[in-house]
């Protein structure tokens, strides 16, 4: 599915985090509310255990042309999307490109809420959005599990 995340590689405190902000409706996704609230944290760091372990080799990258608009995310999220690894932070190489596009789109219209990103995805114009999508999504880093 396009528009479900690939969690495969995702760093284990990024994943509870995210679990618990469904939990608690910090972010709003019925289908993913009702999940978490199926789940003990417990549950959450064993699922975010699986998630995270057995990740394929680091294929080299396709593209090694890096947009302009990509140096915006590279405080947080790497050039590369792959760091730095903290809770508050996904990985982004290797997401699926639908995915961080309705994403990127939520935060700009702040259906999504999320005090970082949603200055930061304000401005950003559909062709913008579209070229940051395709470009992680072309990095090396998370896969479908």
């Amino acid at each position: 599915m396009k528009s479900v995340p690939s969690l495969g590689g995702q760093q284990q405190d990024y994943f509870v985090a995210a679990m618990v902000a469904y939990q608690d409706g910090v972010r709003s996704h019925a289908t993913m509310r009702d999940v978490a609230k199926a789940f003990s944290i417990r549950d959450f760091k064993n699922f975010a255990a699986w998630y995270a372990e057995g990740v394929p080799p680091v294929p080299a990258p396709t593209d090694d042309t890096t947009p302009a608009i990509a140096e915006r995310c590279a405080a947080c999220h790497g050039i590369e999307g792959r760091g730095p690894q903290t809770a508050a932070t996904p990985v982004l190489a290797g997401q699926k490109a639908p995915y961080l596009e309705q994403t990127l789109r939520e935060y700009r219209d702040g259906t999504r809420k999320h005090g970082i990103m949603q200055p930061q995805a304000e401005g950003l114009a559909d062709e913008e959005i579209v070229a940051l999508a395709g470009y992680f999504a072309s990095r090396p880093g998370l896969f479908v599990k």
